[in-house]
């Protein structure tokens, strides 16, 4: 059984006495969880939990010690890094180890044995994330929401605001609502690409593969919402985040059914 607990609190233990006792008397199948920023050792809260459980900190590694870290991960995977390729990868994907670990193990595989330039992490890092924008953008149209959701809170981790986002949205639903035109109108897929702007036979064939399972009325739906989002933030009605987050699902919603 898991169990969630609001935050600790820094100042007093208001109705937390008798804590140490109650977690001693919980099953071993228990799993609490306790919600916080930093704790300072002085804390109450964490005083009184040290009676009833191990307390191990496990800080996030910045600055140096992010950068050991890389380069530790690097050599454990049968390769090397240089020292700008390290800044490279702590500018691009920030202290996000699981993240991290991921792109060096996609590094470390492209490298083949060779130490990894920050050429490398240029040509590959930056592509992978420029490419989240345009996944998130397909997942939310093509109804997968747990994708759209997850790609989208790295597009924020990464740095991308709303107002990119709901431009890149707006340019597809553009795209879409172009290619659903040539379908009604018969036009042959060779001409489309010119009124897509696109020279890209991938981009042409993925968008009137979309726009064949979606209608004029799914289509304007989908402008209308994105309106709706972009009007909640400028006016203030919704916290940025929160806007992306609930048009993400409403689109994906929309393309399951």
């Amino acid at each position: 059984r898991r169990t969630t607990s609001g935050e600790a609190g820094a100042g007093t233990l208001r109705g937390w006495e008798g804590l140490d006792e109650a977690i001693a008397a919980m099953p071993d199948t228990t799993l609490l969880i306790f919600l916080d920023a930093t704790l300072p050792d002085s804390n109450p809260m964490l005083r009184l939990l040290g009676k009833a459980a191990e307390i191990h900190a496990l800080p996030t590694p910045t600055g140096e010690n992010l950068a050991r870290w890389i380069k530790a991960a690097v050599e454990q995977k049968g390769s090397s890094i240089s020292p700008s390729a390290i800044g490279s990868m702590t500018d691009m994907v920030g202290g996000d180890l699981w993240s991290l670990d991921n792109e060096l193990e996609k590094l470390s595989l492209y490298a083949a044995g060779e130490r990894i330039e920050e050429s490398h992490v240029n040509q590959l890092v930056n592509q992978a994330r420029e490419g989240n924008i345009f996944a998130a953008v397909d997942a939310m149209i093509d109804g997968k929401q747990s994708l759209a959701l997850s790609l989208l809170y790295q597009l924020r981790e990464d740095g991308k605001e709303a107002p990119f986002i709901i431009s890149m949205v707006e340019r597809q639903l553009r795209l879409l609502a172009l290619a659903r035109d040539c379908i009604d109108q018969g036009i042959p897929p060779r001409e489309v690409g010119s009124r897509l702007g696109t020279n890209s036979q991938f981009v042409v064939r993925k968008t009137l593969e979309q726009a064949r399972r979606h209608s004029w009325a799914d289509i304007m739906w989908r402008y209308q919402r994105l309106l709706e989002a972009d009007l909640a933030i400028k006016r203030g009605r919704l916290e940025p985040h929160l806007a992306m987050e609930l048009l993400a699902a409403d689109q994906a919603n929309m393309g399951r059914s």
